[in-house]
């Protein structure tokens, strides 16, 4: 068993540094090539709370477009495709284009918000490889690891000591962290609680019905506030309409995403550094 893991390390390593699987296009920007899938960056602008009516340009959440014979897919299409053995590097890859198209779009010294899910790490016990190398990964693109927010993807399968594990490196080397989907699945108050996320991500099934009802409208307020009050800054996903925006801006989160605020788009230059929430229809 020692030597197989031996050798998926190494192929591991041999695997991340093969060019192929990255893909420079003519216009600059990069995708990937892995199982059958192009896959795309888009990027969506994540807002804080400005003062009085406005909104800022806080930074972007890189979401991974797929296509395979001419044909879009979802992220989950892509990823349901992928093997266990393989979802390690599938995950990797997604991340490589998010941080090159970001940097190559105009990013600047805003953040960007990238998924991670800690599980790929239970496979390889050496797994310090691709922790060492990020921050010269990011720099060689003239980003900052402060600049990284890790959003941690939990399942149930997970290691929590892995989890925390690898929330600590990151953490160490200079980079944030959020909780997604918090309020649903696996992202619970324990969890919350012990891993102590700089940013809690609520889940967007929590502001339909929040937005919808009056008594989930309480109940998320609160568990807003909470998360607050652990020193978590919250961040409500998912806004597709002005009701669900009314409902994020009479809670305490202090950042908004969705479409309701800006589309994913792959370059993001033309995105607004401010909005007037009075405009917003």
């Amino acid at each position: 068993m020692a030597e197989s893991h031996q050798n998926n390390v190494s192929d591991l390593r041999d695997v991340i540094r093969l060019p192929e699987y990255l893909v420079q296009n003519k216009d600059g920007l990069w995708h990937g090539e892995f199982n059958g899938y192009r896959l795309r960056s888009t990027f969506q602008p994540i807002y804080r709370r400005g003062d009085g009516c406005t909104l800022d340009l806080e930074g972007f959440e890189g979401l991974v477009r797929p296509i395979a014979s001419g044909l879009d897919y979802s992220a989950d299409d892509f990823f349901s495709s992928v093997s266990p053995e393989e979802s390690f590097v599938a995950d990797w890859i997604c991340r490589a284009i998010h941080f090159r198209n970001f940097a190559l779009s105009g990013g600047g010294q805003r953040k960007l918000f990238v998924n991670i899910s800690p599980m790929n790490y239970q496979q390889f016990v050496d797994s310090a490889y691709d922790f060492k190398t990020t921050p010269d990964r990011l720099a060689r693109f003239g980003l900052a690891m402060r600049q990284a927010v890790f959003e941690i993807i939990e399942t149930d399968s997970m290691d929590f000591q892995v989890l925390q594990d690898v929330v600590a490196i990151y953490r160490e080397m200079g980079a944030s962290i959020a909780l997604d989907d918090f309020g649903s699945k696996h992202s619970n108050i324990d969890r919350m609680v012990a891993l102590s996320p700089d940013v809690v991500k609520l889940d967007y099934s929590l502001l339909r019905e929040a937005s919808n009802r009056d008594d989930v409208g309480k109940l998320v307020r609160s568990l807003i506030a909470m998360a607050g009050d652990f020193g978590s800054e919250v961040l409500v996903e998912g806004i597709e309409n002005r009701e669900e925006f009314d409902f994020a801006m009479s809670t305490s989160a202090l950042m908004l995403q969705g479409y309701f605020l800006g589309t994913p788009s792959p370059r993001i230059q033309m995105v607004p550094t401010k909005l007037d929430v009075r405009n917003l229809i």
